[in-house]
């Protein structure tokens, strides 16, 4: 059978058990997908076909034959196909393919000097350094939507007490301050406003207000008066 739209003239060759030729012929040109049936009386009239092998090979034209074989029983007419071994040579053979072709998102030729691979920018070769199947875990307060090929990592607000929603009926950025002796200072979550204490009783004095007074408790008063 034709297979490449082309026409081609091909030789088929017979060889038995112990691999000795025992017939040969080239057979006319065939026409552009077209399908072929010869007996095997034709190739050699007096062959015995049991563990017989035919070589088909393309002697000359552009096309490429696919070689195919049936055969049927005598007495109970079941049918049967031969099977069919192409040469490394058809298939690539030991020296390899020439070239693979293949869309945007492969590159190179898949040769030995070109491998074929993934080309840039059609998936992701690692995250963070890891490779193949990597999990993605939330942690606390940290939710994963994932949304088509959208992955969105968010942080849900606070609730239930979780955060500050105002001080004294302030609302948004709140700035605790002191002022005069008045200290503010802030451990992890606690805010700590603070300011000096005098002693239990004592009230401040001038040294201005202050009188002498004698053994006798009354006001005593200097020669000048003082």
């Amino acid at each position: 059978m034709e297979a490449a739209g082309g026409t081609a003239d091909a030789r088929v060759i017979a060889f038995d058990e112990s691999g000795t030729q025992v017939a040969s012929k080239t057979y006319p040109t065939t026409g552009a997908y077209e399908a072929r049936y010869d007996p095997i009386e034709d190739l050699y009239p007096a062959v015995d076909p049991s563990n017989l092998t035919l070589q088909v090979a393309v002697v000359s034209g552009t096309g490429k034959v696919i070689p195919v074989g049936s055969g049927t029983a005598n007495v109970s007419n079941d049918s049967t196909t031969g099977e069919v071994q192409f040469a490394d040579s058809l298939l690539g053979g030991t020296g390899g393919l020439s070239a693979v072709t293949h869309d945007a998102s492969l590159t190179a030729d898949g040769t030995t000097l070109a491998p074929l691979g993934i080309a840039s920018g059609q998936v992701v070769c690692s995250l963070n350094g890891l490779h193949d199947a990597v999990t993605l875990a939330a942690g606390a307060n940290i939710t994963f939507t994932r949304s088509g090929q959208t992955l969105t990592i968010a942080a849900p607000g606070g609730g239930g007490g979780s955060e500050v929603t105002s001080v004294n009926g302030i609302t948004g950025a709140v700035t605790v301050s002191g002022s005069g002796s008045a200290t503010v200072t802030t451990v992890g979550n606690t805010v700590t406003v603070s300011s000096p204490t005098t002693d239990a009783g004592s009230t401040p004095t001038s040294s201005a207000s202050q009188r002498r007074r004698g053994s006798t408790g009354r006001t005593t008063r200097g020669p000048c008066g003082s």
